[in-house]
């Protein structure tokens, strides 16, 4: 083979903002400072992930955070609601049907 043939096929090298932007939003977690979320963030995030709809960038603050437990605290009380206005609904339900 030609070293000139194989020189003229080199692919050329990507520009730093270029991969900068490639990177996946998990290896951006470093560059967020940790904080505490608010209730808002909180109760946004606890339902956004109970969906299934997360933006990157709320992925990004939730795993940044200094602290799990405010997650795990709202999750237990979103949880209780949750079976707790189902059982209102079925017994009211079945109480209306007899």
């Amino acid at each position: 083979m030609d070293k000139q043939a194989s020189s003229s096929t080199s692919l050329p090298s990507p520009s730093p903002e270029s991969s900068h932007q490639a990177k996946h939003p998990a290896q951006q977690v470093d560059s967020i400072a940790p904080s505490k979320p608010g209730f808002k963030q909180l109760l946004q995030s606890m339902l956004a992930g109970a969906v299934g709809v997360q933006s990157s960038k709320r992925y990004q603050q939730d795993f940044g955070s200094s602290s799990i437990m405010p997650y795990v605290i709202g999750g237990i009380i979103c949880t209780a609601l949750f079976i707790g206005s189902i059982l209102l609904l079925v017994n009211y339900l079945l109480s209306a049907h007899q």
